[in-house]
């Protein structure tokens, strides 16, 4: 990362008319945690959970490689003097590994104290997880329960919003990751719903780097999959259910 005393913030409008509070930035992981907490939750209790869990894990892991390749092609002074910055290591690998595992453990988020790094800005990865936990619950929940998903909306929305207010990440930061998170996600899903489109010789969409990827993962998918939810009783003896039959197997 550019030194701070030598490589001031870089202009931003929204940064112009709109000052820093402090505070913001928390609101926005608290929104991450909650929307992503109701996500997993929601997903535990789908039918299909194989199916769309394999859905939104390739997707996070495309979204997060594209922000590895930007981050590394291109190099960010921070956008504010306030932020702190871990010392670089020089020929410490043990410290680095250290460092790593610190990262991971707590989540990247500021509220672990996990969120010591700089130069992670282009671009925002919490504006990617704000946006797909938010896509991933309207895509697989009931349209009746539209008050959920304005609910999620605003979490998502106002998270997105006070990324900008505390002054974590530019403008462009922010507007990149959503497009490319909504994109994507688009992109993935118009295939997965619409057969007949997948192998349609004008299909442009098939001519992405991961169609392979998403023929492997889809190949047992010929139709849209079905908003269906399992009661926790339902669930349960499902489990049980499959309990027994494995048992039965090791007795024979």
């Amino acid at each position: 990362v550019p030194d701070k005393s030598l490589n001031p913030p870089l202009p931003d409008k929204f940064f112009d008319y709109v000052d820093r509070v402090p505070w913001a930035f928390t609101v926005t992981e608290v929104n991450g945690l909650i929307l992503v907490g109701l996500w997993l939750v929601q997903w535990v209790f789908l039918k299909h959970k194989a199916i769309v869990g394999r859905r939104c894990f390739f997707l996070i892991g495309t979204l997060y490689m594209y922000r590895c390749v930007t981050m590394y092609i291109t190099t960010l002074p921070v956008p504010g003097k306030h932020m702190v910055c871990a010392p670089k290591l020089y020929n410490d690998s043990t410290g680095k590994i250290w460092r790593i595992l610190q990262l991971i453990s707590g989540g990247g988020l500021s509220l672990t104290g996990s969120h010591l790094m700089c130069g992670d800005f282009l671009y925002s990865g919490h504006t990617v997880m704000l946006t797909l936990s938010y896509l991933f619950i309207k895509e697989y929940s009931p349209s009746w329960m539209w008050w959920y998903h304005w609910f999620c909306w605003a979490l998502s929305a106002s998270g997105v919003i006070c990324i900008l207010v505390g002054h974590e990440h530019y403008s462009i930061d922010v507007v990149i990751a959503y497009f490319v998170t909504t994109r994507i996600f688009w992109w993935y899903h118009t295939l997965a719903n619409s057969h007949g489109l997948r192998r349609a010789p004008n299909n442009f969409l098939s001519r992405t780097w991961w169609n392979p990827i998403f023929d492997f993962l889809e190949k047992n998918v010929q139709t849209t999959v079905p908003v269906v939810f399992w009661s926790p009783l339902a669930l349960l003896s499902s489990c049980r259910q499959r309990y027994r039959v494995v048992g039965g197997e090791r007795v024979e």
